[in-house]
């Protein structure tokens, strides 16, 4: 399977915890956990941050108990992961290294996310 494969074959997944090491955020729930160390942009009703924004603190805890219901990206390696949640709220990552920009931890499996080329 592919990286893209595995994370839409997990869904939904339910954010029951929220970590915030600015701009580091950490999502997670029952046996999964995704972290943007790279750009990551999220909008929605009453938000429209990127990672550089002042408090974001504020807009991602709206995600908390909110689900990623899909997910998306343009290639098969979810390079740029696109998170949908219920609620509208959309959190968009732009790898820009190479080195662990994104992960999401699985029971079955660990991705590491990688820079396009």
């Amino acid at each position: 399977m592919t990286p893209l494969e595995w994370f839409q074959g997990a869904l939904p997944l339910k954010v029951a915890s929220i970590f915030i090491n600015d701009p580091v955020v950490t999502l997670s729930g029952e046996e999964w956990s995704f972290t943007a160390m790279c750009p990551w942009r999220l909008v929605g009703p009453g938000v429209r941050i990127s990672w550089e924004s002042e408090r974001i603190d504020e807009a991602v805890l709206r995600l908390s108990g909110r689900s990623i219901i899909a997910v998306s990206a343009t290639d098969s390696d979810a390079t740029d992961p696109v998170l949908r949640f219920d609620g509208g709220y959309i959190l968009s990552v732009e790898a820009d290294t190479d080195l662990d920009p994104w992960w999401l931890d699985l029971p079955e499996i660990g991705i590491v996310g990688h820079q396009a080329l």
